[in-house]
């Protein structure tokens, strides 16, 4: 069973890190910086306690893409947390949250109920044939036929590494790994590769557990298709920009926010409890402001 939460949260952080590599043939309109903050890890994180007040623990993707899962099943903006009671742009501040979570829902909906729950397998690979995948250079997977691929046949869907989306074209049995190499295009399975001798040490070497217990190979055809789940929530990320984001996680903005600054981390906030106190230091300069944390429901 394919838990649809986890594939968000991979095809957020496949979103995020496409973006700034820039690879992702979408323009999310967030600097790189921004990005790569909300995939910045922080060792602190497993030390502490999780908690939904305060400032949000990182990285800050886990906690956003839980957040959207929250909105898609709940149908409610950030449904986690309680909204800090503000005089000022309260009224303003509800009409966006009512735009981001129709846009949530209409789009995380389509995602969730047309693509992602029509799957029935998910299988994981490694670099460089993920990018293989996605570059369309690498168009078979070779598996050793055990009991959980005996149901699959031409149209079904799969994803790879919770991110990509293909469509089975063809499954084709062989007794072994070298007939399979030896019958298909050597260059659609192990892109690169020149000699089937190469290509039988690679494969084995990545399925050498499977080898035992398996009846055979399979040469699973795929072929990708056009709606792609990560467009998708790219989408939502690109419109819901920055104030969006930092809204489902928790923060709010108030006069003089800078609008793409997140949080920092909770490691540096504990640093900068156990610097000595030096009084005669005076701040010379005006500290941009950060998005303030929301007040978690209890």
């Amino acid at each position: 069973m394919i838990k649809v939460e986890d594939c968000v949260q991979e095809l957020l952080k496949f979103v995020l890190q496409s973006s700034i590599n820039g690879t992702l043939d979408f323009d999310l309109g967030l600097s790189s910086t921004f990005c790569a903050g909300l995939l910045k890890h922080d060792p602190s994180s497993n030390l502490l306690p999780d908690s939904t007040a305060g400032v949000p623990p990182y990285p800050l993707y886990k906690r956003l893409s839980s957040a959207l899962w929250e909105s898609i099943c709940y149908g409610s903006f950030c449904p986690m947390y309680k909204r800090m009671l503000m005089t000022n742009g309260e009224s303003s501040l509800k009409q966006k949250e009512e735009k981001w979570l129709k846009l949530i829902m209409d789009k995380g909906s389509e995602m969730v109920e047309q693509i992602l729950e029509t799957l029935i397998l998910e299988l994981h690979v490694d670099e460089p044939f993920f990018t293989q995948l996605k570059d369309g250079q690498k168009s078979i997977e070779g598996k050793y036929a055990l009991a959980k691929y005996n149901r699959l046949e031409p149209g079904m869907l799969i994803i790879f590494n919770k991110c990509l989306l293909f469509e089975i074209s063809d499954v084709r049995r062989y007794a072994s790994i070298y007939d399979m190499l030896e019958s298909e295009n050597l260059r659609s399975i192990i892109p690169g590769v020149e000699s089937i001798d190469e290509g039988l040490q690679i494969l084995k070497f990545l399925n050498e557990e499977e080898e035992e217990i398996a009846d055979g190979v399979l040469a699973i055809c795929i072929s990708s298709v056009p709606l792609q789940p990560y467009i998708s929530l790219a989408a939502i990320i690109s419109e819901l920009s920055y104030e969006g984001l930092q809204g489902l996680l928790g923060l709010t903005h108030t006069a003089g926010t800078v609008p793409d600054v997140l949080p920092p981390p909770r490691s540096a906030l504990l640093s900068s409890f156990i610097l000595p106190y030096k009084p005669e230091e005076i701040l010379n300069h005006a500290s941009p402001a950060v998005p303030l944390p929301l007040v978690a429901s209890s």
